[in-house]
């Protein structure tokens, strides 16, 4: 679904400068990048910003950017990657894609032009430009820029015919085209890539709050004939209320997280990770974690945590049904620092 994104907006966090947490923060702050497309006009974004000891900043602020991928080289370079429109296509108001391109930032801005990798670079036999790139990374052997050109017609979301090229990052050139995966690459640049909060320190459970794993009456798709269903469910008991999850009018609960364990993360503000199975809609089952702040019954929609007590939570917009665009909201500990426009297309630097 395409999707039109809201102006940026950015709440000046100058209320918070004197805050004894940002006085801790490095000077060198916590710096991240985010995209989002939106198919209105001027809708697309492209942020680079910073946590520092004044605040939330934005670096770089592009519009009409639609950048898919992104890399932080290290904290002062960014590597990003999309698709490009034929000029021919462009001039016809239409999105026929020609290839593909990367790009270096360094400290927030652009080093260069794009660099424009053409249709054929793929391959010979490729009729149709890539409409959507990766960047996969192996820290002992480099940076591909990948693309899946077919996809299964038996299986949902499973590549037919993938394409990748190692990227030169120092020259923004492609070469040694290989027609799978690299062994031992993996994506980056997506707000899941840090969503292994298994890395996260468990913490003990805040004072005053108890989280009791259990199972749940539920109605389900026989409810109408007065039948339910026990699933696995948690009910979370503190100082802000009292909350079972999921609730008892839950819709497609196997979509969800089955919760299994509990590991608090955070205890200012209180924030714990419920882990378990999910199941998709073409019944393939993997692990799955959902994000509560205190005790809520519904689940932050998506997090990124980072360093120095720095978090990240998503939120979509919506227009009555209809998702008009997202933002992250960016924490340091119970504080809110600001809004970025931003969407799953997320990035942290190291340090």
């Amino acid at each position: 679904m395409l999707r039109v994104l809201a102006m940026l907006v950015l709440f000046p966090s100058l209320a918070h400068a004197a805050d004894p947490r940002l006085e801790g923060l490095p000077l060198s702050g916590v710096r991240f990048a985010t995209s989002v497309y939106g198919s209105g006009s001027d809708a697309s974004r492209f942020v680079i910003a910073q946590v520092d000891r004044d605040g939330l900043r934005v670096l770089t602020e592009e519009h009409h950017a639609d950048h898919q991928a992104l890399y932080w080289i290290d904290h002062k370079n960014l590597l990003v990657a999309g698709t490009t429109v034929s000029p021919s296509a462009a001039d016809a108001g239409t999105t026929e894609q020609s290839g593909a391109y990367i790009q270096r930032y360094e400290d927030g801005k652009p080093t260069s032009h794009r660099v424009v990798v053409p249709r054929a670079s793929w391959g010979n036999d490729v009729t149709e430009a890539p409409l959507i790139v990766e960047l996969l990374v192996d820290k002992k052997k480099g940076i591909w820029l990948g693309t899946c050109l077919a996809y299964n017609e038996n299986v949902a979301g499973k590549c037919a015919s993938y394409r990748a090229l190692k990227v030169d990052p120092a020259t923004n050139s492609v070469s040694a085209l290989t027609k799978k995966v690299p062994k031992g690459a993996h994506p980056v640049g997506r707000s899941q890539d840090g969503s292994d909060f298994s890395k996260l320190k468990k913490l003990k459970a805040p004072p005053g709050y108890k989280v009791t794993l259990h199972k749940t009456n539920i109605l389900d798709g026989s409810a109408m004939m007065g039948n339910g269903r026990k699933v696995p469910a948690f009910t979370c008991d503190g100082p802000d209320g009292k909350a079972t999850w999921p609730t008892s009018d839950v819709i497609n609960w196997e979509f969800l997280t089955r919760p299994k364990s509990i590991r608090w993360v955070r205890h200012d503000p209180p924030v714990f990770v419920a882990t378990g199975p999910a199941t998709n809609p073409i019944g393939e089952t993997s692990a799955s974690a959902a994000v509560f702040r205190g005790c809520s019954q519904q689940a932050l929609e998506e997090v990124v945590f980072g360093p120095h007590d720095v978090w990240f939570e998503k939120q979509s917009e919506f227009d009555q049904q209809t998702v008009t665009g997202s933002h992250w909201i960016v924490h340091l500990g119970s504080i809110d620092l600001g809004t970025v426009a931003g969407d799953s297309t997320f990035a942290i630097a190291p340090e």
